[in-house]
């Protein structure tokens, strides 16, 4: 700064005295930092406006609105009705084909079918679980099904190793008994543009379709000796032991554990969410359902409940009529084992059966429930369309 002052009437400015040696040195060895901080600073500043205004001719060039991040572009454009139809075509045909491509290794290549199942049972279980942790679903990988795949990978492993005909029968017997059977009971259904529909249908249906390659359709070749291990524990016939004592126990060893997870270790955050569901909420929740309605009439016929009466997920009457029941129908179902692993046309036949109805199950859904919602689904988007027109 200069300083202004004044002598006889005349103003002046006095100039700042100017420095010499060390004190100049001193003051440019201070002033040279800030500086340097000074213009990294506007590098940056300048590097930041430069990265917001490619962001923003980014956005542009997608979305058409500059303000809007491409991620909400793509949610919107998901919920599009032609996005959603692209989808639900691509799923389709993926599906069609999968069906004969799964028949053909049966048939023609049947010691590379545990391969295919193995790949496809955990990618789709990869993806529920992760599709069902977002909707609070995830503890329905806690029900039967699961556990007989996983089983069913367990028993792959193991035979890598050596034979293990006992877990090979166990594994048989359940899954051709209540897992087989529960294609009917629950009315899968393969359609095929629902990711979700199918991956249930085939949870139910890939274990037995499994057992009946390594049972009907061995292959000893030398040169894999886990064809042979398989071979091995295919041989022979069923004990009474290996559905009564052995699968059996493997029930009741999976009823147990999930009695202990479900009513001890996470029973107060299942009390605290009335939306975390799990099988046994949903099956009381469920009025219209053929499990629930069942169970009703047999409470009301031993006079356990009125005609009005309706189940309550939290009382132990609930909880102890659903896993009667669910036990009943094990013991009935493991019925069915012994005849097919004993005959090969039993077998069949059964298998056959139980794969139509997922096939009737997806027609009758295509015709009398998906053609109306499908229409339904575009009707508001194709009015709103039209007043924008207008």
């Amino acid at each position: 700064m200069c300083a202004r002052d004044t002598h006889d009437g005349v103003a002046r400015v006095q100039r700042p005295t100017q420095l010499e040696g060390s004190d100049a040195q001193q003051v440019c060895a201070c002033d040279a930092p800030c500086k340097g901080r000074n213009s990294q600073n506007l590098r940056l500043l300048r590097l930041a406006r430069l990265s917001s205004a490619m962001h923003r001719h980014a956005r542009l060039m997608i979305t058409g609105d500059a303000s809007l991040s491409v991620r909400s572009h793509i949610g919107r454009q998901r919920r599009q009705p032609h996005y959603v139809k692209l989808a639900d075509k691509a799923l389709f045909c993926v599906g069609v084909a999968y069906c004969p491509f799964m028949q053909w290794v049966m048939l023609t290549h049947s010691d590379y079918f545990a391969l295919c199942y193995a790949t496809s049972i955990i990618l789709l279980l990869s993806w529920r679980a992760w599709s069902f942790s977002r909707r609070k679903l995830h503890y329905f990988l806690l029900d039967f099904c699961y556990y007989v795949n996983a089983l069913c990978l367990l028993y792959l492993w193991l035979s890598a190793a050596g034979p293990a005909p006992r877990l090979f029968r166990v594994v048989f017997a359940l899954s051709n008994g209540p897992l087989l059977v529960a294609v009917a009971v629950w009315r899968n259904a393969l359609v095929f543009h629902s990711i979700d529909k199918v991956t249930t249908t085939l949870v139910h249906a890939l274990p037995p379709c499994l057992m009946y390659c390594l049972r009907w359709l061995p292959t000893e070749d030398s040169s894999l000796p886990i064809s042979t291990h398989r071979a091995d524990d295919a041989r022979g016939a069923m004990a009474p032991s290996d559905v009564w004592v052995n699968a059996l126990g493997a029930y009741v060893l999976w009823q147990l554990g999930y009695l202990l997870l479900t009513e001890v270790l996470v029973a107060d955050r299942l009390a605290a969410d009335a939306e975390l569901l799990t099988s046994l909420k949903w099956l009381a929740r469920d009025s219209r359902g053929f499990m629930n309605r069942l169970c009703h009439v047999v409470n009301e016929r031993l006079g356990l409940m009125a005609p009005d009466d309706a189940f309550d997920e939290k009382t132990w009457h609930t909880k102890i009529t659903f896993w009667s029941a669910q036990f009943l129908y094990t013991l009935l179902t493991l019925l069915l084992a012994p005849l097919m692993f004993d005959l090969h046309w039993i077998h069949a036949a059964t298998l056959v059966c139980f794969l139509m109805s997922t096939v009737w199950q997806a027609a009758s859904y295509y015709i009398e429930v998906f053609s109306q919602r499908y229409a339904q689904q575009f009707a508001g988007v194709a009015v709103v369309d039209e007043l924008k027109e207008t």
